[in-house]
Parts: structure tokens; C-alpha cells; sequence
């Protein structure tokens, strides 16, 4: 049973000027899919472009939180709607606005072939329209992001390198498909089960794997259930980072066998970790809270890179019931997030 997530976000501007986004009001890039790292960066550097400040510690997060569910579109345009940039550009010239843009996006001034690019756009008040089209050029892709291919691209087929699809299908977009997957795996055991569920994630099967209406298959461990091994296969709609169908079954074929016990020990170093950052997060937002934590699934990437999702709900019968997930880098939590479920 998949669980749906609170559909209304805030994103702050300034203490006066605050933009609402609804998540069902929006469009997407076609195919973007960007890590943590890489919406976080993208956060910060959308105020420096557009207000021309730091956004101090809320703006930038609230912006990137819009950038992984999407909404980059809807994002630059409430903030170039709001009344802090509507004042401040009252008193700039088309040609301090397109140096304020590039200074924020790319550390530099506009270049005479940005100006030529760009300028006219800018006169014509097409704001949005050049900061997109920045972002999504080479050199924010590799200077900026440090990518080394560019991961979105023309046409939708299929096939070809994993790192250089013609449909966008890039590694970033392969992982942000398999983290959307693992986690809807999570929570499909949690469902079934109806008691705590920790899964250790193994390597995909990449060559059944593809981004843009296709599958993504793997294996895991059920370390509550005795270590079992399960295998898992989710049905992925063309450029969605959940999926429309989750299934697994356990290798052994055999019944599941797990105890129900609440609030068990998550002995997964990264899943004591992310949850202990978690709660902390909770505690910080909404006070000190007794959270249960009810599942967590841990996967492991490239490079000491972890991610960890799951869910959990606070002790108060009327209290909150969340999804939370992790980021973190060499057995250090780098990002920790939880989103109310509706």
C-alpha cells in the first residue's frame, strides 16, 4: 500500500513575502532528476540569481526541496513574482539583472555571447525563461554540478549507454528512479507485514533496468525477518521517480516469519544514524516529540554514498505519521528530511 505525501509546500522568500505552491499546479522539466547535493546547490545559488542575497538557512532548503519533487519551473517563477525582486529590479538595467543572474548561477559576469543570448530575453521581462535555460546548459551541468555528461537530452528512445541515454536515462536519473523504487519497497513490506521492517539494498540488476516507462528489479535483505534475501521488481511510469507497481518475493518461497515488536533496534549503523538526525529534525520543527520509527530501508551507492528511507509515526495516538530519508556520505549524515503523510 503506498502511502501519498502532503501535497502543499512552502517555499520562504522573506519574512513578509512568503510564495505558496501547491503540488498538483506545476510543471516539470521534461526528464530533470537531480540528487541532494545538486538541488541544495541549486536552492542557494536561485536566491543569489534572483534576489541577489543568501537566502539564509530556510530559503535555500524550501527551494530545493521544490527542485526534487519538480517544481524547478514554478519555483523561479514565484520567486521572480515576489515583491523583493519586483523592488529591487525597479531600479536595475536589463544589463545588471542578466550580470545579477549570471554572477549567482555561474560565479561570473554575462560574456559578450551571453549577453547576445540572453539580453533581448531579459528586456522583454522573460526572466524565468533565460534562468532555465542557464541551468539546463553545458556549463552549469558541468562547471556547477559537476557532471561529467549531460543528462537530459532530446528525443524519448531508449537504449544505448546507461550514462549518455538519448532519452535522458543518465546515471543520476537511474538512481533517483531506484532510490523512488527501494523506497516504495519499503513500504510495501511495511504494509504487508504490519510490523518493523528493516531491508538492506543489494546492486540492481542495471541491465534490466531502464529510465522512461520501463522496470527496475534488485535484491535485498529482510535483516528482521533472519536475513532473508527477497527479490523486488517495480514498474516505473516514463519519467516518474516512484513507482506505479511494487512486487517482491522472498527467495526462499517460504511464509514470512517476522515477530511484530514496536520500536525495535535498527542495528544498521546508517539507520541508527539517519534516525537519530531525523528525530532531531522533528524535535527542532515541531518540539520534542517520542517518534516510533516503524521501517528503513539502507542502500548503498558509489563512492561511501548511502541512502536511508522509511517511515515512522510519533507515539501521540493523534500525532504525525511521516516518511523520512537520509543522505549520507562516508557513515556521516550529510541531509536528513521527513514529510508528514496525508
Amino acid at each position: 500500500m503506498k502511502r501519498a505525501l502532503t501535497a502543499v509546500l512552502i517555499v520562504s522568500m522573506c519574512g513578509a513575502s512568503a510564495a505558496w505552491l501547491s503540488a498538483g499546479g506545476t510543471q516539470a522539466l521534461p526528464n530533470d532528476a537531480y540528487s541532494r547535493r545538486e538541488a541544495d546547490n541549486i536552492g542557494a545559488r536561485l536566491f543569489k540569481a534572483i534576489v541577489g542575497r543568501d537566502g539564509g538557512e530556510q530559503g535555500p532548503r524550501q527551494a530545493a526541496d521544490q527542485v526534487l519533487l519538480g517544481k524547478l519551473p514554478a519555483q523561479v517563477e514565484a520567486m521572480f513574482d515576489s515583491s523583493e525582486f519586483r523592488q529591487k529590479a525597479a531600479g536595475m538595467t536589463p544589463t545588471l539583472i542578466l550580470d545579477q543572474i549570471y554572477r549567482g548561477l555561474l560565479d561570473r559576469d554575462a560574456d559578450d555571447a551571453g549577453v547576445r543570448t540572453y539580453l533581448r530575453e531579459i528586456e522583454q521581462r522573460k526572466y524565468s525563461t533565460v534562468v532555465l535555460k542557464i541551468i539546463n546548459d553545458t556549463e552549469f551541468e558541468t562547471r556547477i554540478l559537476g557532471r561529467t555528461t549531460r543528462t537530459r537530452g532530446g528525443g524519448g528512445g531508449r537504449g544505448g549507454d546507461l550514462n549518455n541515454r538519448p532519452g535522458g536515462g543518465s546515471e543520476v536519473n537511474l538512481m533517483r528512479a531506484a532510490e523512488g523504487c527501494q523506497a516504495d519497497v519499503v513500504a510495501q513490506v511495511l504494509a504487508d507485514e504490519g510490523a518493523p521492517v528493516l531491508l538492506r539494498f543489494q546492486d540492481m540488476d542495471r541491465t534490466s533496468s531502464r529510465w522512461g516507462g520501463d522496470r527496475i528489479e534488485g535484491s535485498a535483505v529482510d535483516v528482521f525477518d533472519r536475513n532473508r534475501r527477497l527479490t523486488y521488481r517495480c514498474e516505473m511510469d516514463r519519467n516518474r521517480v516512484r513507482a506505479s507497481r511494487v512486487s517482491y518475493t522472498y527467495d526462499d518461497r517460504r511464509g514470512s516469519s517476522r515477530r511484530s515488536n514496536v520500536g525495535p533496534d535498527y542495528p544498521l549503523a546508517s539507520a541508527k544514524a539517519c534516525q537519530s538526525a531525523v528525530q532531531a529534525e522533528i524535535n527542532r520543527d515541531r518540539g520534542r516529540r517520542e517518534v516510533i520509527f516503524e521501517s528503513a530501508g539502507v542502500s548503498e551507492w558509489d563512492r561511501g554514498l548511502e541512502r536511508v528511507y522509511g517511515h515512522g509515526r510519533e507515539r501521540s495516538g493523534f500525532g504525525m505519521t511521516f516518511e523520512y530519508h537520509c543522505d549520507i556520505d562516508r557513515g556521516r549524515v550529510t541531509r536528513a528530511d521527513f514529510q508528514p503523510i496525508r
